[in-house]
């Protein structure tokens, strides 16, 4: 059975307007909704800040080993030794260590669907598509819907047997303060816990249908014929844990233990890092972390404005593409239309946005938009002089 597939279809001109008029329409619903986006991220950011600000202000240190009633309520830092009075347990497989967060990472072998696309223009505005269809095995840890598959029929993938999930102990502790699972569950889970090779003795003793399959191989448990000649259907669980130790915890006194302090400004702070830190230092790694969001958030929504320009666009470039190389010509035109309505309607929605918080940094992005709309402009004019003042040889 061959694992890859091949097929040609050609989509008609009138197809092809039709489908770029569509285009319209998202595109219209991806610019408004990238500015809506913009819009939202500028207001998370500033609110975000400015909540940072006023915790750094202030937030008061607190010794781990001692709750001091006058501080109930109050934006608290403690840092110290962490404990367990029960691990956290894998009831499923009877796997438990002394950890604060213990993470199954349950994968199954199975098909995966890549599909590439080569497209070629014809004249009269026509377009062929040739789609080839590529099937692979592979270990995935989230369960692919083969239904949704081109050849559904010969790469068939069967229902997890085991799901992934997230273990928490009993009576977990900072010192004398009481952590939550809310608390726990920011801890990073990366450490890896081997499986003892006895277990699945211990699990086949048991005599179900699915330990009598169960193997251990290299600390990790394999459901399954032969680890060493994997099937469709066949599982691999593995454990990851964030170990028993020092930790470091910004938050409001509460009763026994923390709870999210509630900032003027909007956001509620709740943060704790592995490892002996500073208030200082965790209040500067969450400032980082909000900047570097606001940028990714940023960089995605313009992205998604020039998409949907160019889609509204796009129905003008179908239209020339009666003659192939005037389309491509055309459409690489409009991808520069594009991007100029980009250059203004990003830096305008994200000034407007700004204006309400920071009215200065406002004009600066304002006045940022318009020299990219001047230099971009003026580049476009000398490409297209250059052409027409060049002198012929001779």
């Amino acid at each position: 059975m061959s694992d890859s597939f091949t097929e040609t279809t050609t989509i008609s001109w009138f197809t092809r307007i039709k489908n770029a008029f569509i285009g319209i329409l998202i595109g219209l619903v991806l610019v408004v909704g990238s500015v809506a986006g913009i819009f939202w991220n500028e207001h998370r950011a500033v609110q975000t800040a400015r909540s940072l600000a006023q915790g750094r202000g202030l937030v008061v240190d607190v010794d781990a080993q001692s709750l001091d009633p006058a501080k109930a309520g109050k934006l608290v830092h403690v840092a110290g030794r962490s404990s367990v009075a029960s691990p956290p347990r894998d009831g499923d497989f009877g796997v438990s260590a002394p950890a604060l967060r213990l993470k199954r990472i349950s994968e199954m072998y199975q098909w995966k669907e890549d599909k590439r696309t080569e497209t070629h223009k014809n004249v009269g505005g026509s377009e062929t598509q040739t789609t080839t269809y590529d099937y692979q095995k592979l270990w995935s840890e989230d369960a692919i819907d083969s239904s949704r598959f081109q050849h559904a029929q010969e790469h068939r993938n069967p229902g997890k047997s085991v799901e992934s999930r997230e273990f928490y102990p009993q009576g977990a502790k900072l010192g004398g303060f009481a952590l939550d699972t809310d608390l726990l569950s920011q801890l990073p889970a990366d450490q890896r816990l081997a499986v003892s090779a006895d277990l699945a003795a211990e699990l086949k003793a048991k005599n179900t249908t699915n330990n009598a399959n169960m193997h251990v191989s290299d600390g990790t448990i394999y459901i399954g014929p032969d680890p060493g000649s994997p099937r469709i259907g066949d599982m691999r669980i593995s454990y990851r844990l964030m170990p028993v130790g020092e930790l470091s915890v910004i938050a409001a006194q509460s009763g026994q233990g923390f709870a999210p302090y509630q900032t003027q400004a909007g956001d509620r702070l709740d943060m704790i890092a592995p490892g002996i830190k500073s208030a200082a230092d965790m209040f500067t790694a969450a400032e980082e972390e909000n900047t570097i969001l606001t940028w990714a958030l940023r960089a995605a929504f313009v992205i998604a404005i020039w998409v949907g320009c160019f889609l509204c666009l796009r129905p003008l470039a179908v239209f020339a593409d009666l003659i192939p190389f005037v389309g491509s010509m055309v459409g690489f035109g409009l991808g520069f239309v594009a991007l100029l309505a980009t250059l203004v309607i990003a830096p305008i929605a994200i000034a407007i946005a700004w204006f309400a918080f920071r009215p200065l940094t406002a004009v600066a992005v304002l006045a940022g938009g318009a020299v990219l709309v001047v230099l971009a402009h003026r580049l476009r004019g000398r490409r297209a002089v250059a052409p027409a003042t060049a002198q012929p040889a001779g």
